[in-house]
């Protein structure tokens, strides 16, 4: 088995970078990595005429593998072995985060969008704790909480099998915790205080279909938050603690799972990745199922095969900064790059011209109006 982690260069659709390790599945039990594998090497790949690959030295990982390019494109923040670590694209400087004595490993980390932080969650035993880092040579912390004193039961067990994710909002204001076991919570920021639990949504019990499958609204400051449980795509406000929309996913075997949740860049598209090899895209406003890219049907080099049965898992979904490509890592040790619908209109190929004549960091120097300034680096323009 194979985890792996991958993410488009913000505003170059040209560049990707990986995070991968082989691991030997042990049922109910915790992988056992494969000791003469290079384990959570990052790499970065450049499309063009011709694939160019550049491969990290000494970027070992411990834990899951996590990479994620920062907002501004300038940095690479991963999780080592035992270290969180934050390095320019040049490799020249690189800022380190040791766990402390009582934390067992780190097990999850985010950017915030506005660049000013970093969430990480590491465990203590069986507990998680989220700690608020500022991005800087001494890794200031900013504040921690224990998870399962803002949510109750967000504990692991002594397998330590379970599986822990965050994300920011995109005003970098809120954090939301998911887990394995079904649970999903946001934070604020400021003090980490609790400020929304799925459990206050629904009458009866409804969990998490795994700790991969939410995300927030791009096109809202932090209100909108899209999720799946075993089989529906839900949509909440979690400043009303109320529900927006909810679609049933389209699985043709009935037992079948989710994988996996992504907006694209600009909150048009819903991407929900299937046990069935299959990635939907959903409307976010009325919940309608636009097309679906089928893993099962493509050439038999690129396609998704059956494996003791079952397909891979779907880890991670990707959009390209324009949302006509959709990058996709999954458990047999590929990374495959589709090609979505493009939108056609002429605001949306008036964006994607100016972001390829002018460099991101330089597009807040233009002489434009702030909501103009917004739009065309999808920055949030909803309460």
């Amino acid at each position: 088995m194979w985890w792996v982690d991958c993410q488009f260069m913000p505003y170059n659709d040209s560049e990707m970078v990986t995070n991968v390790t082989a691991y030997i599945p042990r049922p109910y039990m915790t992988p056992v990595v494969i000791s003469n594998l290079v384990q959570g090497m990052v790499c970065t790949w450049r499309f063009g005429e011709n694939l160019g690959v550049s491969f990290w030295r000494n970027t070992r990982s411990a834990t899951l593998p996590k990479v994620d390019y920062y907002p501004d494109a300038k940095r690479i923040l991963y999780i080592g072995s035992g270290q969180l670590h934050i390095t320019d694209l040049d490799r020249k400087t690189t800022f380190t985060k040791d766990k402390s004595s009582l934390q067992q490993n780190f097990r999850f980390c985010a950017p915030s969008p506005n660049n000013l932080y970093i969430a990480v969650i590491a465990r203590h035993s069986t507990q998680f704790e989220l700690t608020v880092l500022k991005p800087d040579v001494i890794m200031l912390t900013l504040g921690q909480a224990m998870c399962h004193m803002m949510c109750k039961g967000f504990v692991g067990t002594r397998r330590y099998t379970e599986q822990v994710e965050c994300k920011w909002s995109p005003d970098s204001a809120y954090i939301a915790l998911s887990s394995t076991f079904g649970m999903l919570f946001v934070v604020q920021r400021r003090g980490i205080k609790p400020h929304f639990n799925i459990r206050n949504l629904f009458k009866s019990d409804v969990e998490l279909a795994n700790a991969r499958v939410f995300d927030f609204d791009p096109r809202y400051r932090h209100s909108m938050l899209a999720f799946c449980s075993q089989n529906h795509l839900h949509v909440c406000n979690i400043d009303t603690s109320s529900l927006v929309l909810e679609v049933s996913v389209h699985c043709d075997d009935p037992v079948a799972g989710i994988d996996c949740l992504s907006y694209n860049k600009a909150g048009t598209v819903i991407a929900v990745a299937t046990s069935e090899a299959c990635i939907h895209m959903y409307d976010p406003d009325d919940g309608c199922m636009m097309y679906t890219m089928d893993g099962r049907v493509q050439s038999q080099s690129k396609g998704m095969d059956l494996i003791n049965g079952s397909y891979p898992t779907i880890l991670r979904l990707s959009f390209s900064h324009t949302g006509e490509q959709v990058a996709s890592a999954s458990t047999d040790g590929f990374v495959r790059v589709w090609q979505a619908r493009p939108d056609m209109s002429l605001q949306n190929s008036c964006r994607n011209t100016i972001l390829q004549l002018v460099a991101a960091n330089k597009v807040q120097l233009l002489p434009l109006p702030s909501k103009l300034l917004a739009y065309l680096l999808h920055w949030p323009s909803s309460d």
